[in-house]
């Protein structure tokens, strides 16, 4: 069909010599090869290579599983002259597209554009999303951070109490000391003054009991 359209152009490749490639059919004869052995049509590379180029360039395409072309055949003789022409000037002379074929290809742009438009709002919308996702996470880190810095002025607040309850205690301490002191001071005294009295009581007890007896 691409020679019949004359999009390719039939060559001889040269002859494979032991030791042959894996996948080497003796059997298999290639069209585009002039008949070739190794491989067939369907499976030729070369072939393979020129259609997808074709496709890509919007000249060929498969419209429910059928191939489809969208260039007008050179069959003019005033379409040869001027290939020939560009031929001797060494330059390349480009076939002719039908206005089908610029059809099909606006056609593909226009959905392409219409393609990206769509692709382009969905990205637009997850941008939007992300960037209103993004705003609660920056509020909640505000959030985060004031109630951080409360806990660690509580937390300040609470060390300061502390510790001027520690110093409370201190001095709770040291008086208690003091009194414990004062007390064992007082004991000591009272028990000396009760020894004394009781010498004295003693004393005079004898006292008396002397005079009874004159």
């Amino acid at each position: 069909m691409l020679i019949d359209n004359k999009l390719v152009t039939p060559v001889r490749s040269v002859p494979k010599k032991p030791p042959f490639p894996k996948g080497y059919d003796f059997r298999a004869r290639c069209d585009y090869h002039l008949g070739s052995s190794g491989h067939t049509t369907e499976n030729c590379g070369f072939l393979r290579n020129k259609v997808r180029e074709f496709i890509e360039m919007g000249v060929l395409s498969f419209e429910d599983g059928k191939p489809r072309f969208y260039i007008e055949p050179v069959t003019t003789q005033h379409t040869k002259l001027k290939k020939n022409q560009h031929a001797e000037q060494g330059s390349n002379f480009n076939v002719p597209f039908s206005t089908e074929h610029w059809k099909w290809k606006s056609k593909t742009n226009e959905n392409r554009a219409k393609h990206l438009a769509q692709d382009l709002k969905e990205t637009k919308d997850r941008y939007d999303i992300l960037q209103g996702e993004l705003e609660k996470s920056l509020a909640m880190n505000e959030i985060l951070r004031t109630s951080l810095q409360q806990c660690r002025d509580e937390s300040n607040t609470f060390q300061s109490e502390n510790a001027a309850l520690k110093e409370q205690v201190k001095e709770l301490k040291a008086s208690l000391r003091k009194c414990e002191i004062h007390v064992k001071a007082s004991e000591e005294f009272a028990i000396n003054k009760a020894v004394e009295l009781t010498s004295k009581l003693h004393k005079a007890k004898q006292e008396i009991q002397k005079g009874t007896k004159i």
